[in-house]
């Protein structure tokens, strides 16, 4: 089924379908149509395979990525899975052995009258 906001857009900027052929053709010939039109700026962001090996989305951006948002050289986030585990897990042993220290002899302290 086709999102809503697809169904809804006034300009038809946002378009739904199958990336592989339908959509990257239109997107192509909408930046040649602003090329010729004197839009030189005008490009595709994640169209191509190279990023990520192709991005379920894509873009028709005329300015740096950053401008809208997004990442210029995007990373996929399971690169940064096993620093981030070490980092949890570490965190977890100082706490763990900061409540040993706080709480080594509160029993101790309790008992006494």
């Amino acid at each position: 089924m086709e999102p809503a906001c697809s169904k809804a857009c006034p300009t038809k900027s946002i378009q739904f379908g199958t990336i592989r052929e339908p959509l990257r053709e239109r997107a192509r010939a909408r930046v040649e149509r602003l090329h010729e039109g004197g839009e030189s700026r005008a490009y595709l962001y994640g169209a191509d395979e190279k990023m990520l090996g192709g991005l379920n989305s894509f873009y028709l951006l005329v300015d740096k990525p950053e401008v809208y948002g997004l990442p210029p050289d995007p990373k996929m986030p399971t690169r940064n899975l096993i620093p981030s585990s070490v980092f949890a897990l570490l965190g977890a042993v100082m706490v763990g052995l900061a409540g040993i220290i706080n709480f080594r002899d509160r029993g101790a302290r309790e008992a006494r009258p």
